[in-house]
C-alpha cells in the first residue's frame, strides 16, 4: 500500500504551552484515521501543522513522499482540509464559494464538482447567500470545498458539526464511498465516539500533545470500545490537556 501521510515526532509551541509533543503518525491511501482527544489536546493543532499552516518547532510532516514546507505549497495540490469553522462570505452564494475554491485550486467545475454538490443535498441550496445556510448547510459546503481538487489526502475537523443524525448518516456514508471508492485518505477528528467507530479504520486518541493508544478495525468492532478507552486515557491523564488556541 501507498504511503500518503508520514508524521515524524512533531512538537508545537502556541506562546508558552507545548501542544504537540512528539506526535507520530503514518497513514495509507484509501485509509480512514479517527483522531480523538478532549479539548485542548492538540488535534487541530497537528491539522495546520500538517497543512503548513503551522511550522512545527522540530520534526517532520511528509506528504506523498514530500517534505512540507512554507516555501512549496505544490504540495497540496493533492490535499483538501477543512480545519474548524469554514471560512464563508454571508453576501455569496454557495456556488459563488465551490467556483472560487476550483478557481483556487486551479481545477476545473465539472459534472465530479456538480455530483459533489448533490450528494451533499445542497442542490437546492447552492445558489442561495450562505448567510441563510444553517450550521450543517455550513458543513456540507466546506466539504465540498475541500474536496474539488480530487484529493488523494483529506483532513476534516469536525466535519459533523451542527448536522442531525440523518445528516451525520449521510455524511459518513459519503466519506465511506469517497474513501473506498476513489482511494481517498482521510484523517478526521469528531466528539461522536459512536460515529468514529462506524466510519474509521482505527481511531488514535491524542492527550497531552501525544498519541496515547491506536485502536484498531476490530477493537473499535465491540460495543463502546472507543468511549471506554478514551475516557479512561482522560482519567489516567487526570483530565489534564494542553490549552489549545487556535
Amino acid at each position: 500500500m501507498k504511503t500518503i501521510l508520514e508524521v515524524e515526532h512533531v512538537y508545537k509551541k502556541l506562546g508558552k504551552n507545548e501542544v504537540l509533543k512528539g506526535v507520530d503518525l503514518t497513514m495509507t491511501d484509501g485509509e480512514i484515521v479517527g483522531l480523538v482527544g478532549e479539548n485542548g489536546a492538540g488535534k487541530t493543532t497537528l491539522f495546520s501543522v500538517i497543512t503548513g499552516l503551522l511550522t512545527p518547532d522540530k520534526g517532520n510532516v511528509f506528504i506523498l513522499g514530500n517534505k512540507v514546507t512554507k516555501d512549496d505549497r505544490k504540495i497540496f495540490d493533492k490535499v483538501g482540509c477543512l480545519i474548524e469553522n469554514v471560512t464563508i462570505y454571508p453576501s455569496m452564494t454557495g456556488l459563488d464559494h465551490v467556483k472560487w475554491m476550483c478557481k483556487l485550486c486551479d481545477c476545473p467545475y465539472d459534472d465530479y464538482v456538480k455530483e459533489l454538490i448533490t450528494k451533499m443535498k445542497l442542490q437546492n441550496k447552492i445558489n442561495d447567500k450562505v448567510r441563510t445556510y444553517s450550521l450543517g448547510m455550513k458543513q456540507r459546503l466546506g466539504i465540498i470545498m475541500a474536496l474539488v481538487n480530487k484529493p488523494s489526502l483529506v483532513l476534516l475537523d469536525e466535519p459533523t458539526n451542527g448536522l442531525d443524525p440523518t445528516g451525520i448518516y449521510e455524511i459518513r456514508e459519503f466519506l465511506l464511498e469517497m474513501c473506498h471508492k476513489n482511494g481517498m485518505s482521510l484523517l478526521v477528528s469528531s466528539h461522536i465516539l459512536a460515529e468514529m467507530e462506524k466510519l474509521c479504520d482505527r481511531v488514535l486518541l491524542l492527550q497531552d500533545g501525544i498519541i496515547s493508544k491506536e485502536l484498531t478495525k476490530e477493537e473499535l468492532s465491540h460495543p463502546q470500545e472507543l468511549e471506554k478507552e478514551f475516557i479512561e486515557s482522560v482519567q489516567n491523564g487526570n483530565g489534564k490537556g494542553t490549552k489549545e488556541t487556535n
